[in-house]
């Protein structure tokens, strides 16, 4: 009987793009049911709130299994949903998503953890290294990120802030959160030697070939630490030779940039801008989506790469598609808040 009613509720799901079909069992995701059989499509927070996994319906109809909490209402007339918050309902789908099977990735893991190493970059950021237990190899693309649990249960995600070809520590890059819990555990209580667990990796921000492209990085706050760990491994490669890389970081006052002009040295062209800092600074004091949109651009070539607040990605990616940029070639990690 079992059997009997779970076939009834099986639905397929066909990606336009690429022709490919999966399965779908009663109130599963449709993005947990093409990663359970094996396809990658684009995702995050799996959690409706970052605006990855933004997907349009062609044909059928799909019903809300969570809150969608970052669609206009524009988007939601013309078709489009977040496929981690939404199942098919009377029968089979047609959906536009990017296949990304052709870059495999690790299936999420746990394991645990010890801090090895904590250093302030600034006053309000602190750059955690921690260690794996011998013999466990933990591998990720550069761009994803990672969930963290202390003492107590709580858990935050972090962007992973060196490649994987540095072969050390992993590292975090964390900023202050004004009467945040987990916060409190970094900045009052955490210390060397601390047993945490990590889960990961998680996400597709990540990097999708970048040989003769202009590849474009945005980043305001903790997320250059994803863009560092990109530029790091694109620097080692010996496969992926982009035409040009630029780099624009941005924040509002000068203690914002908490990384070294050195730290971007033979990456590529490296342009900060604050937007509210003081007389004292002689630089860019433009939003970073506009600074890079004063530069000359081939969109036909271009790549953007963008992480950071949930607006600037928001501005960036309907300013950049005014110039001809297509969807598929905004990649963007949308860091939300984690209630």
């Amino acid at each position: 009987r079992y059997l009997l009613d779970s076939r009834a509720q099986m639905s397929k799901v066909k990606l336009k793009n690429s022709g490919r079909v999966y399965e779908i069992m009663g109130d599963q995701s449709i993005l947990d049911a093409a990663l359970d059989a094996g396809l990658i499509l684009e995702h995050g927070c799996k959690t409706g709130r970052c605006g990855s996994c933004k997907s349009r319906l062609v044909s059928g109809k799909t019903k809300l299994i969570h809150k969608e909490l970052c669609l206009s209402k524009a988007e939601l007339d013309h078709g489009w949903f977040l496929s981690c918050a939404r199942a098919p309902i009377d029968g089979d789908i047609e959906i536009i998503a990017e296949d990304l099977s052709e870059y495999p990735i690790q299936k999420p893991q746990t394991f645990p953890c010890k801090i090895d190493d904590l250093k302030h970059l600034s006053d309000d950021v602190l750059r955690v290294s921690l260690r794996l237990p011998p013999g466990r190899k933990f591998s990720y693309r550069a761009g994803q990120h990672v969930d963290i649990t202390a003492a107590g249960g709580l858990t935050r995600s972090y962007s992973l802030a060196r490649g994987y070809s540095s072969g050390g520590a992993l590292e975090l890059h964390i900023r202050k959160v004004e009467a945040g819990l987990m916060s409190n555990y970094w900045f009052k209580e955490a210390k060397k030697g601390d047993l945490l667990r990590i889960y990961g990796p998680k996400g597709t921000f990540f990097l999708r070939g970048a040989d003769d492209l202009d590849l474009i990085f945005l980043a305001t706050g903790t997320g250059i630490a994803p863009v560092r760990a990109m530029l790091e491994d694109l620097a080692g490669s010996n496969a992926e030779k982009p035409r040009s890389v630029s780099i624009y970081w941005g924040g509002r006052l000068v203690q914002d940039l908490y990384l070294e002009k050195s730290e971007f040295m033979g990456y590529g062209k490296y342009f900060p801008t604050l937007s509210r800092e003081g007389v004292s600074w002689e630089g860019h004091r433009e939003y970073v989506q506009n600074l890079a949109l004063m530069h000359e651009i081939t969109v036909s070539r271009a790549r953007v790469y963008a992480c950071g607040s949930s607006t600037m990605i928001t501005d960036a990616q309907l300013r950049f598609a005014e110039i001809g940029l297509q969807p598929e070639h905004f990649i963007f990690d949308a860091f939300v808040p984690s209630s």
